[in-house]
């Protein structure tokens, strides 16, 4: 590029790597490039890069090296697989534990909604009783008194 002999403002260099100012801010400080005006190409390419991509790429080899280093020096490949046993039966037991929680929550939901058409068909009943009560009350004096007699 030619903008290595030009000083550049933030908002110009913004611009260029096409991202707002306070994003160049935050990328030049967790790059550790100091914004004075004068850039190189390789400064400009890493300022262009999202700044999370470098971050995953670097710690991902660091966890990926101290994995390797963890299993290999203390460990060997027994221990790598030992370990590794150990986690898949932690796991097993937790799915165990969850099922179990799932059955339960199941039977209390079934429980629930037993209790709710239960509870639903007293409702109808009592609303029919007090229905029936009010035609009672609406019927006349001779009405009550033959309808007893039956």
């Amino acid at each position: 590029m030619e903008l290595e002999n030009k000083k550049l403002t933030i908002a110009e260099l913004a611009q260029i790597i096409d991202v707002s100012k306070p994003t160049v801010y935050s990328r030049a400080k967790a790059l550790g490039v100091s914004l004075d005006g004068i850039y190189s190409d390789d400064e400009i390419k890493l300022l262009r890069q999202s700044r999370r991509k470098v971050k995953c790429k670097v710690d991902d080899c660091k966890v990926k090296q101290e994995k390797y280093l963890h299993f290999t020096s203390e460990k060997g490949n027994n221990g790598l697989e030992a370990e590794q046993k150990s986690e898949i039966n932690y796991l097993k037991n937790q799915i165990k534990i969850k099922d179990k929680q799932i059955a339960a929550s199941n039977k209390l939901a079934d429980q629930a909604q037993k209790l709710q058409a239960n509870l639903q068909r007293q409702l109808d009943s009592q609303k029919q009783e007090l229905l029936t009560l009010k035609v009672k009350d609406h019927q006349g004096f001779w009405a009550r008194i033959f309808e007893k007699q039956k």
